[in-house]
């Protein structure tokens, strides 16, 4: 294997409900997210010897995707249970942890800013004045 001179993190993110609401409301867009998490396996297949792609799954996302349900819903889009098994690809996917939930750190960040007054600008930016 060639050594690896740079890495791409790839967050991938979606709330929970909102892929079986989009089926409902905008299956276009439904069907262009699941092609497009479904494509970063299969596009990096002939690079196994040089590429790698470390991604952050939210755990809304991975409960969606893992859902036998959900699976059922979009079986004629993207075959859902083939696509985790192609992220568990260790030579060419490295799957970083995440949160359940991508927002938890504003909401702490938030809350932090009410309690406590003033909070750096990284984080948030309410003053005690603003409360």
């Amino acid at each position: 294997m060639s050594e690896i001179h740079h890495a791409l993190v790839l967050n991938l993110h979606q709330p929970a409900g909102n892929l079986e609401h989009l089926l409902e409301h905008e299956p276009w867009e439904a069907e262009q997210i699941l092609c497009a998490i479904d494509r970063i396996p299969r596009s990096l297949w002939p690079y196994e010897d040089l590429a790698r792609v470390h991604l952050s799954l939210s755990g809304t996302l991975l409960e969606t995707l893992a859902s036998p349900a959900f699976q059922a819903r979009v079986y004629g889009m993207v075959k859902c249970g083939d696509l985790l098994w192609y992220l568990q690809n260790r030579r060419i996917i490295e799957i970083l942890g995440s949160a359940v939930g991508v927002a938890t750190v504003l909401i702490v960040a938030s809350e932090r800013a009410l309690i406590g007054g003033e909070v750096d600008s990284a984080s948030a930016s309410v003053s005690s004045s603003e409360r």
